[in-house]
């Protein structure tokens, strides 16, 4: 079997940070970011040449996810938080648990390639 991850880590997170890195330079995205149900960042990357703060990443993604009201101060601070790119971002279940994937400067991969890869990260951690 080949294998085609080049670096990989037996510590999840440090496992989840090069899958979506990977990720990242494959969608050709300036930053990925992973974040629990509060927003709180578990893992992220960032491949903008100005720096991009990724905590503010995560944390928007996770409001910008969900389907309640939004103010309007929101599209103020996603664009400050971007630098003005796109950002995209979506909730999926892990283990029970809810998710925040967030990208910065192009479109998701479909959420189903993504659960399964943070799955086969997290599930042995368990």
């Amino acid at each position: 079997m080949h294998e085609r991850r080049r670096h990989r880590s037996e510590i999840p997170g440090e496992a989840a940070r090069l899958y979506l890195q990977a990720v990242a330079e494959r969608q050709g995205l300036a930053a990925l970011t992973l974040a629990n149900d509060d927003g709180l960042l578990i893992a992220g990357v960032s491949r903008a040449p100005q720096p991009i703060e990724l905590d503010w990443v995560a944390a928007v993604g996770c409001v910008c996810a969900g389907s309640g009201p939004r103010g309007a101060a929101l599209g103020a601070r996603v664009q400050r938080v971007t630098g003005g790119r796109g950002l995209a971002s979506a909730a999926l279940s892990l283990l029970g648990e809810t998710l925040h994937v967030t990208a910065v400067g192009g479109p998701l991969p479909p959420r189903a390639e993504i659960a399964t890869a943070l799955e086969r990260i997290f599930v042995p951690s368990l």
